[in-house]
């Protein structure tokens, strides 16, 4: 029997099917919202559960549960391969929240199958996702008794709140992390029960401003008409950030925002894209940046957004006042190469300079993360062949490439910290509700994602060890 069809036949034998859902029902079940303290000891738990897991069934030389100061990561290595390359797999083992349990149709932490669909919070971000590869480890592990190449796992328990602590797990464990490639799952294809490979990420950036125009509210009957209403600057302030045409119209913003290539724009023309559809799916008519489609504004350009405003009185009846203070948040999406300080510096730049003079302007720097591409010669065109290929095996077609306007803040951690290209595998469809109720996963792209892994690190290991 060749090693193609010894996988396929191990990954869709009816007893190691039961297992790996089994298994995976278990990790669900663990209500790991990390963004609530009274879920620490289920991040504990978990992250104990996936640590054994590695030891067990994965045939793992070395699992650790690393703590942070916020919730723990877990690392695995297979045994060591001398002169073999090495590949890191990530996901995070946290989720979001899944209080508004009147929306669900079923329970968010007890897992419910129905018709082929596996219903529960987690399923697609990012549990069911990276169980695919833990399950692709366990198909090799027990077809050959070994991996073609040198393995490691890494865990994440803190995605789901910005990775606050990751960084410095990645940087005090650089040397024994240090791979040839980083595959991640935890994006949603656009077309369903197709997967999706993502060559770039758009960076986030966010900012606070908050304008003074008095010491106090002030009484609008006594001092109407002679000083400056704070949230009414600050919405002169937002309406001048873009032109007539949705163009940011801050100097230097766009620096750096590299011009869509002709055979991206061959690519864009091949993946299914309906925008009266989209437009329903949003519930909002599509509008935006002038000169480019949908899907080139969403993936190829740069964003910025006013979040929300607050100032003044919103409560119940009225109060006749000239509000004293006004804020405002912002993101931006940052394509590549663009460079996020410099932005931010651009940014803060030309509220000083717009801000009238009869108010007081304070900017406040937040969260920054990069953008990211991988670039499709060398190593990413190698690296994306193999994923093809794999694709092929295991789903019986070609994988969607395309660009992703979300970002993930751990590949450019990954990119800083290790230097490493990340190669971004989405197994999740575009209906699977993620971060809202009734989140879902198809179990056809997760008993297909098996094989389609476990073939991806055989092909790789041929591929990485000729570069």
């Amino acid at each position: 029997m060749s090693e193609l069809n010894a996988v396929q036949a191990y990954a869709k034998n009816e007893t190691n099917c039961r297992f790996f859902f089994d298994k995976l029902c278990e990790i669900l079940r663990c209500q790991t919202v990390s963004a609530d303290s009274r879920h620490a000891g289920d991040m504990e738990k978990c992250a104990d559960w996936l640590a054994r897991f590695g030891r067990e069934h994965l045939g793992m030389a070395e699992t650790k549960v690393v703590p942070t100061e916020g919730h723990p990561c877990v690392i695995m290595h297979s045994p060591e391969l001398p002169d073999a390359p090495r590949v890191l797999i990530y996901g995070h083992y946290d989720v979001q929240p899944a209080e508004d349990t009147e929306l669900w149709h079923t329970e968010p932490f007890e897992p419910c199958l129905k018709d082929g669909v596996l219903y529960g919070r987690g399923t697609s971000d990012d549990k069911g996702q990276f169980f695919v590869w833990l399950s692709a480890l366990k198909t090799l592990w027990a077809v050959n008794g070994s991996y073609p190449l040198n393995i490691t796992v890494m865990l994440e328990g803190e995605e789901e709140v910005g990775s606050a602590h990751f960084a410095s797990v990645l940087e005090a464990h650089s040397q024994e992390l240090k791979s040839d490639v980083v595959i991640i799952s935890d994006t949603n294809s656009v077309v369903k029960g197709v997967p999706i490979l993502h060559y770039s990420l758009r960076g986030v950036m966010c900012f606070e401003v908050r304008l003074r125009t008095a010491d106090c509210d002030l009484h609008s009957g006594i001092h109407g008409g002679v000083c400056s209403n704070a949230p009414r600057e600050m919405a002169k302030l937002i309406a001048k950030l873009h032109d007539e045409n949705s163009h940011v119209t801050v100097p230097g913003f766009y620096d750096g925002v590299l011009e869509i290539e002709p055979w991206e724009k061959e690519r864009l023309e091949k993946v299914p894209f309906d925008g009266e559809e989209y437009s329903a799916q949003l519930g909002a008519e599509l509008y935006g940046e002038a000169g480019y489609t949908t899907n080139e504004r969403r993936w190829f350009r740069p964003t910025l957004d006013c979040n929300g405003i607050c100032g003044g009185y919103t409560g119940e009846g009225s109060k006749t006042i000239i509000p004293a203070f006004c804020s405002a948040k912002f993101s931006a999406r940052l394509v590549a190469h663009q460079q996020p300080q410099h932005i931010m510096d651009c940014l803060e730049k030309w509220f000083k300079d717009n801000t009238p003079s009869r108010a007081k302007m304070e900017f406040v720097r937040g969260d920054m993360t990069s953008p990211y591409l991988l670039e499709q010669s060398g190593v990413g065109a190698k690296l994306f062949a193999a994923a093809q290929e794999a694709v092929r095996r295991g789903f019986g077609t070609e994988a969607i490439v395309c660009r992703n306007g979300g970002a993930i803040g751990v590949v450019a951690e990954f990119d800083r910290v290790l230097g490493v290209p990340t190669l971004l595998l989405g197994l999740g469809s575009p209906d699977d509700h993620t971060h809202a109720p009734n989140e879902k996963f198809e179990m056809s792209n997760f008993y297909s994602g098996i094989v389609a892994g476990a073939e991806l690190l055989s092909i790789l290991s041929q591929e990485l060890k000729n570069r």
